[in-house]
């Protein structure tokens, strides 16, 4: 297993990384370390690295995820993005992901997730998106992750949740909501999301109660 750790990096007017590492294709960890603070995500990462596993962009200053960034990355399994600056995912971002197992986009600046956002990411395990600035969720945002096990959400602003959001997510067992805007008690979505088999943990302060509902 090689991998391939990326200190100073140099990415032209075109946004593309400007690196020959010798047998690229058998790399399969790629790491842009804190020093780099770049701002894109390079465009030609999967053409010049195409069976990396793992991919870390963390504590970088990246603001927008799209598409081609994360073109022919077919074997990614693990991509950290947390610690940056992320505002914006385009929908069709993560469209190549198919054998993503973990997702970790914590502690940016996402507003919002578009529904087909993860629509991809079939064998997702774990998404993590807590510390953002996420208000709502569509009914269809978890809507093909059957895999999914853990969804983590604390520290959004998130007022309304779908009572269908998770309908068919047979493998989950975590759903964390800790510290968003509180939910009224009486939300038609609360009843629904605890007859499931996972932990709806929900806290918040203010006059309304929280939620906190816990499967047995």
């Amino acid at each position: 297993v090689l991998s391939c750790v990326i200190h100073n990096v140099f990415i032209n007017s075109s946004n593309f990384i400007v690196i020959e590492p010798q047998n690229a294709q058998n790399i399969t960890k790629f790491v842009m370390t804190l020093e780099s603070k770049v701002e894109f995500v390079p465009n030609n990462i999967g053409a010049a690295f195409s069976n990396l596993f793992i991919m870390v962009l963390s504590q970088n200053a990246i603001k927008t995820l799209s598409k081609p960034e994360f073109s022919h990355l077919f074997n990614l399994e693990n991509l950290y993005l947390d610690g940056n600056f992320i505002e914006t995912i385009t929908e069709d971002a993560f469209e190549d992901l198919k054998n993503l197992k973990l997702l970790d986009l914590d502690y940016n600046h996402i507003l919002k997730i578009h529904p087909g956002t993860f629509r991809s990411l079939v064998k997702v395990e774990k998404i993590s998106i807590h510390n953002n600035n996420i208000t709502t969720l569509d009914a269809k945002t978890f809507a093909n992750n059957r895999n999914v096990n853990r969804i983590m959400l604390q520290h959004n602003k998130i007022r309304i949740l779908s009572p269908h959001m998770l309908e068919n997510l047979q493998s989950l067992s975590l759903f964390y909501l800790a510290e968003n805007v509180c939910i009224d008690k009486n939300y038609k979505g609360a009843n629904i999301l605890s007859s499931y088999a996972i932990d709806v943990y929900k806290s918040c302060s203010g006059e309304h109660k929280i939620i906190q509902n816990h499967a047995v």
